[in-house]
């Protein structure tokens, strides 16, 4: 009966591995290094530098719009000089 009782023994210790890898340890949190006024430093710089982005993209938009709108133009009066 050795053999019964071994092969029962590793049965058990495979099946606690495999429960010990199915619990998720738990984390620890991770403690900032950085102050509360670093933080609010980073923010506002990075909210600067995303209102500059967008103006920029904005600015490039309304550029754009521009010159379609003379190209627009300028083909309409060709289109109007041709029927006359």
């Amino acid at each position: 009966m050795p053999t019964a009782r071994a092969g029962s023994q590793s049965t058990d210790e495979d099946e606690e591995s495999t429960l010990a890898k199915a619990v998720p340890k738990k984390k620890r949190k991770r403690r900032s290094k950085s102050s509360a006024a670093e933080i609010i430093e980073f923010l506002t710089e990075f909210k600067e530098e995303k209102r500059k982005e967008e103006q920029q993209k904005f600015d490039l938009a309304e550029r754009m719009h521009e010159e379609k709108m003379g190209v627009m133009a300028r083909f309409l009066d060709i289109l109007s000089k041709k029927k006359a």
